[in-house]
């Protein structure tokens, strides 16, 4: 008698297998769509705390000049500037006021589908989720003008029509 595996016994343990490979690779690439976000907003939390830093040496924001990525140079009207990093693919936009006492700033990965923002004069992170937004590049347009004493994001969309929702 010869010991062995039947056709129909090896059949069926690759149909498990396809089975659990069908539930994980989806599973998988949501994972990483989260951690390309969580890259974005922990950008966007350094970029804060660098703004409020230069705040408290020079008594005025910086904002960029346009779109950002990688090793962003922020300035303000006197030439006082600085520089920070970003996480890889992660871009951002720092707008202020003319007065240069309030900012507005958006990052987001190119690999994520979600906007984060935030304003001076709001302690949240604001979010705008685009689903199907992955491989998107951040425009300087979803970046709303920052207005001191104000709310700048609250009800607001992005230009890609997503809306801006406090966290």
């Amino acid at each position: 008698m010869r010991k062995g595996f039947t056709l129909i016994e090896l059949l069926i343990v690759i149909a498990i297998i396809a089975i659990l490979a069908a539930i994980a690779i989806p599973q998988f690439a949501k994972y990483r769509i989260r951690a390309y976000n969580a890259a974005a907003e922990s950008d966007l939390k350094n970029a804060r705390t660098t703004e409020e830093a230069f705040y408290a040496d020079w008594e005025d924001y910086a904002s960029t000049n346009g779109v950002a990525s990688d090793s962003v140079a922020i300035a303000d009207s006197s030439g006082h500037a600085d520089n920070f990093n970003l996480s890889t693919r992660v871009s951002i936009v720092i707008k202020c006021d003319d007065g240069y006492v309030s900012y507005t700033m958006a990052t987001k990965n190119l690999s994520g589908d979600t906007y984060y923002g935030a304003d001076s004069d709001v302690q949240g992170v604001y979010y705008a989720k685009k689903s199907g937004s992955q491989g998107t590049v951040l425009k300087a347009g979803d970046c709303l003008d920052s207005h001191p004493q104000q709310d700048d994001f609250s009800g607001k969309s992005t230009t890609t029509g997503a809306k801006w929702i406090l966290q």
